[in-house]
């Protein structure tokens, strides 16, 4: 956000064409508390405030520019860090409705500047949670290596699959292969995987 507008070179990288266009074109930028308190007072309506909230905007991107409106993002460990100098960073998320049930997965790539790389989305048919998770993680790693974009970061919020990428705990039987996809494909190269908190990849999921 910057002093009294959007980013929209920022906001353009987040969202989709038609979510951009809303943003820019209704929502107006709160600069300072008092602006905003007063929105809440008790029979005031604010078309800026309905805009955030309007029907048909997915409600992870509306609870995302209410939290940037607010300013109320999260801190400390709770915040996307920037890697170093010539780094890159994949983020990896993947879901399941059931699980297993029908799944998804998605990853997003950045430079050290946080600037947008590369992000890709795609659905994997009925599989666990674990395996959306690790396909995620798998086809970022995969993809980052095909384009040289290393050395690089790999961060995914499944705490489960780092602990069995370390070796601490056991794989399943049914990720064993793509387990061993992913420890082949990064040996011998500049690769880390951690693990972030949910609300850390929140963005990336919007």
């Amino acid at each position: 956000m910057l002093p009294g507008k959007w980013n929209e070179d920022l906001v353009q990288q987040l969202f989709p064409e038609e979510v951009c266009n809303h943003i820019i074109r209704k929502i107006g930028v709160v600069e300072d508390s008092e602006e905003w308190d007063r929105s809440r007072i008790p029979g005031t309506v604010q078309e800026e405030y309905n805009c955030v909230w309007e029907r048909g905007i997915p409600f992870k991107v509306s609870f995302f520019i209410w939290r940037l409106w607010k300013k109320r993002f999260p801190i400390g460990e709770f915040l996307w860090k920037f890697p170093n100098e010539g780094v890159y960073k994949c983020n990896s998320d993947g879901a399941s409705k059931g699980n297993p049930g029908p799944s998804a997965c998605a990853f997003c790539i950045r430079n050290n500047r946080g600037e947008f790389v590369y992000a890709e989305s795609k659905g994997l048919g009925i599989m666990s949670s674990l395996e959306a998770e690790t396909i995620a993680l798998r086809n970022g790693l995969e993809y980052c290596i095909l384009h040289d974009l290393l050395p690089m970061i790999l961060e995914t919020d499944s705490l489960i699959l780092k602990k069995i990428l370390d070796g601490i705990w056991d794989v399943p039987w049914y990720n064993i292969m793509e387990v061993k996809r992913i420890n082949s494909l990064k040996d011998g190269k500049e690769v880390e995987i951690e693990h972030t908190f949910r609300e850390v990849n929140m963005i990336y999921r919007a």
